[in-house]
């Protein structure tokens, strides 16, 4: 059975030594139970989830703004009935300019198998030492997960991805920027993809590994023995062996293969 407490600390502060600011930090814990939600949907500001000993998933929200009138148009809108659910929300007449930051520090039970979802606009999305399942889908940013165990899917439109140690990845897609993926253990089939970045994979577990690019060079350690083949619209390779395939493809960008 699940419980839920809700735990809030409200802390302004001023002339910092960057200048005037005021800031506004809440906190939100609940003991969930396997499968249950962790979803963080934010605007602008970073979101760390961080995996440990505790028996209770705690997110700790902080709102940084330059004055109160933009603080005041900056929510934090919590949904604790099926897990825990932060949407960051802007008030409809604030404009554009608006500077305000919202951080996330998110604690989760190392041992407990949870739904993680994170969405981000403007910011860093990182995971690490956690189970269940991931989805993480950003527009500008930098991404990194590692120590994850369960299947796991990574969005991002610009900025560049590091994956560690994910064994169930399936799918990392990036428009604008690099992906850096290191492979020890697969349990999956994976595709990495790249529009305009180059793609490098660390690899030293045993995969089927296909490779192909419109617009890049491919590199491959001498090691694996691979095969390039150029043709009239960029250029392939395929190696290896294993229960799993590892797919790579980029546009535009270089494709790079280590152990």
């Amino acid at each position: 059975m699940r419980t839920l407490s809700l735990l809030m600390t409200v802390c302004l502060a001023a002339g910092s030594a960057f200048g005037d600011e005021v800031i506004r930090e809440e906190s939100i814990a609940a003991t969930l139970a396997t499968g249950d939600t962790v979803a963080i949907f934010n605007i602008n500001g970073d979101i760390t989830v961080e995996g440990g000993a505790s028996d209770e998933v705690e997110v700790v929200y902080t709102i940084t703004c330059e004055d109160q009138e933009e603080l005041d148009a900056v929510e934090v809108l919590c949904d604790l009935s099926s897990g825990i659910s932060c949407e960051v929300e802007y008030d409809n007449d604030w404009n554009e300019d608006h500077h305000g930051e919202v951080e996330f520090q998110v604690r989760v039970p190392g041992n407990l198998a949870l739904s993680f979802e994170l969405a981000n606009v403007n910011g860093d999305v990182s995971i690490s030492s956690a189970r269940g399942t991931l989805s993480v889908q950003t527009v500008n940013g930098d991404v990194s997960t590692d120590e994850f165990k369960g299947e796991a899917v990574i969005e991002l439109v610009n900025g560049s991805i590091t994956v560690t140690d994910t064994p169930e990845l399936s799918e990392v897609s990036i428009v604008n920027g690099n992906i850096i993926c290191r492979v020890d253990e697969l349990e999956s089939d994976l595709t990495l993809s790249s529009i305009n970045g180059g793609i490098r994979v660390d690899l030293t577990a045993n995969a089927v590994v296909e490779i192909e690019t419109i617009s890049g060079d491919i590199v491959i350690l001498d090691s694996f023995n691979a095969i390039i083949r150029e043709n009239i619209v960029g250029a392939s390779a395929s190696f290896g062996e294993g229960e799993y395939t590892i797919h790579v493809s980029t546009v535009s960008g270089d494709i790079e293969i280590n152990d």
